[in-house]
């Protein structure tokens, strides 16, 4: 996981950097769509 620490230090190292927190956050919204979660939950529903 060492692209997790890389966004921590990240924004650690710069906290009232905003451009800097939304690059980050896009990041990692975008490594998130890899793992979906519940997905057996979801196709059980309904």
């Amino acid at each position: 996981m060492p692209q997790i620490v890389d966004w921590l230090d990240r924004v650690l190292m710069s906290p009232d950097d905003e451009m800097l927190i939304k690059t980050v956050r896009g990041e990692v919204n975008e490594f998130m769509q890899s793992f979906p979660m519940y997905v057996e939950r979801l196709s059980t529903v309904g």
